[in-house]
């Protein structure tokens, strides 16, 4: 379902089949027209109907593109920045509606810390949309990118919060949780991206096997 062709075969299978054979009998028409037309006046009638149809067909695909494009998996990355350094991030999130986008990020960015509703938060955040994007273990999904930041607000359980990065991601668990990463030290200027985390937590899941820190 991730592929655009692969969602018209499947949930506009018929309409498809009709606009083929319509386009078909529209390119044999033009081809054919130019032996038939006598004056500029007798082409009109024949263009505008050959025009029509097809202003109708992109239409058409345009708007398949758009319902298959909103049916796409949405997944949410979200990072928490204090000053220039990382301190959280979770990513590919799979998320359910667009609408709640900033409040999901921050319930993440509680859980992450532990602090819950406490977490110190500035008002601004960064936020940006990517359509057709694709993950490690999914092809294509609209993806949603925030960012918030922290500020200083003197606490202790603050003062552990910004030095260390904890990485949350999703790593196709059959029971739908992100898979945690071990406090990274010190706080990197760039997030990890996706394979980065991948690659991070199968080293230290092979150091956890072998017994070794």
């Amino acid at each position: 379902m991730n592929s655009y062709i692969s969602y018209i075969l499947q949930r506009k299978k018929w309409q498809f089949v009709i606009i083929v054979v319509l386009v078909a009998v529209m390119i044999s028409f033009a081809f054919l027209l130019p032996a038939y037309l006598g004056s500029l006046w007798s082409a009109a009638d024949p263009l505008i109907g050959f025009i029509t149809p097809m202003i109708a067909t992109f239409i058409w695909l345009n708007d398949t593109k758009r319902e298959w494009i909103n049916s796409l998996p949405k997944k949410l990355t979200v990072h928490f920045k204090y000053k220039d350094k990382f301190v959280m991030s979770c990513i590919h999130a799979p998320l359910v509606g667009e609408h709640d986008v900033r409040a999901y990020g921050q319930s993440i960015g509680g859980q992450i810390s532990g602090l819950r509703n406490n977490l110190p938060l500035e008002t601004f955040f960064d936020y940006q949309y990517c359509e057709l994007q694709s993950t490690r273990y999914e092809p294509t999904v609209n993806l949603h990118i925030i960012t918030f930041y922290i500020y200083d607000d003197n606490q202790q359980s603050t003062e552990n919060l910004i030095s260390e990065y904890k990485v949350w991601f999703d790593n196709n668990n059959t029971n739908g949780k992100c898979e945690k990463l071990k406090p990274i030290y010190p706080c990197p200027t760039q997030p990890l991206t996706e394979d980065e985390a991948y690659n991070i937590h199968k080293q230290q899941e092979t150091k956890k096997t072998n017994g070794t820190t």
